[in-house]
């Protein structure tokens, strides 16, 4: 089949968010055989840049990608404009709000030659506000949600129904997270013995992240097992309001704070029993649950994101009434009381990682959906010329 010319545009010079999904997206195109170029925020510290690099994505020059700076978007613009013309990319794909107002005018004022696509990474961006219903419904071609839900929220917010929207799940890379990673590893570091129960949660320490609740479902549960550890991986302004919360519950002995992990990832997650997520962060496709599944733990969680979705309810995991700790407590007590369902919720969720969430199903079915676009938009011209 023809390959595409594609450009995507990311206004964020961070490591975070939707940033790696849409640098390995990137790779696995341009993998493909694709022609792909990648535009994200410039910043002296390379933030996304250099793990885009080992990624073997080199992000392009020209464009500044700042929120919020008019100025810089209106010279982005014109010079999107030109490099629209000049190029004649088949696909535009944005991914945040800056990037999308940036990138659909460009193409617009360019000739309408690219198709404009979005991908709603946050079911934030889907709220009414002024001005989004035309950038909406007149200068985008399509849209990828991470999930039924958003697309359904869309499909009701705007009049886009005859515009191609497509569910693309989020993805892992299944290579590096997997279910022979070795838990002692990741114990050994914080001293915790192989029958120690253990539940984790991997998400950066702010307020919207309610590990509070998690650290309140804990109380609950050293009543019954007194060696539980928690372990909280990531970092964040909110750290010192939880090490409070910790304080204030006698807590300091069963709880970790291991820091930001990255290379070592995997082996932290291997180390727990039980992976929990309670909210959404920037990324929508609740990544985090993602890896845990894929190193085959169980995840417990709030019917938050796309977890409604990706959770299998007494399968994979259990979806937990949102905000209620109690029922957080007895479904964390169910698990760690029962190994043998533990470890075949664990398989399950590995299998059902293979089978829905790898990098090389998104690749099959953005590609797909790219065609769709390219394809719909062909049709309309030849139908208005008749």
């Amino acid at each position: 089949m023809a390959k595409l010319k594609i450009i995507h545009l990311l206004a964020s010079y961070k490591w975070t968010g939707a940033a790696e999904g849409v640098v390995t997206l990137c790779r696995d195109l341009k993998n493909q055989g694709h022609d792909v170029r990648l535009y994200c925020t410039p910043n002296s510290r390379r933030l996304l840049a250099d793990p885009a690099l080992q990624r073997g994505v080199t992000p392009e020059g020209d464009l500044w990608l700042a929120r919020k700076h008019p100025i810089l978007n209106a010279l982005d613009i014109h010079r999107l404009k030109g490099i629209i013309k000049r190029e004649r990319p088949d696909i535009l794909h944005l991914h945040l709000s800056a990037d999308h107002w940036i990138g659909a005018l460009a193409a617009r004022w360019a000739g309408g030659t690219a198709r404009v696509l979005r991908t709603i990474h946050n079911a934030r961006t889907i709220k009414r506000r002024p001005f989004r219903s035309w950038l909406y419904e007149s200068l985008t071609d399509g849209f990828v949600t991470l999930c039924e839900k958003d697309r359904g929220q869309l499909m009701r917010d705007y009049r886009i129904d005859p515009k191609p929207v497509a569910v693309i799940h989020g993805a892992v890379d299944t290579a590096r997270f997997h279910s022979d990673v070795e838990a002692r590893l990741g114990r050994a570091e914080f001293g915790i013995k192989m029958t120690t129960p253990v539940v984790g949660m991997v998400a950066r320490f702010q307020a919207h992240r309610r590990h509070e609740i998690l650290i309140e479902a804990l109380a609950r549960l050293q009543k019954h097992f007194p060696t539980i550890r928690l372990l909280l991986v990531g970092r964040g302004e909110h750290q010192p309001a939880l090490e409070r919360s910790v304080r204030d519950k006698g807590l300091e002995r069963c709880v970790i704070f291991t820091g930001y992990r990255d290379r070592d990832l995997p082996q932290i997650y291997a180390a727990m029993d039980v992976a929990v997520l309670l909210a959404v962060g920037n990324d929508g496709s609740c990544r985090a649950a993602l890896e845990a599944m894929a190193v085959g733990r169980p995840v417990v969680g709030f019917p938050v994101g796309a977890l409604p979705e990706t959770i299998v309810e007494g399968v994979t995991g259990y979806l937990v009434a949102d905000g209620d700790p109690e029922r957080l407590a007895d479904c964390l007590a169910a698990l760690l009381s029962d190994r043998p369902r533990m470890q075949a919720m664990g398989e399950a969720a590995r299998k059902r990682i293979e089978a829905e969430f790898t990098e090389a199903a998104r690749l099959e079915r953005t590609v797909e959906f790219y065609r769709t676009v390219i394809g719909k938009r062909q049709g309309d011209v030849s139908g208005r010329g008749r």
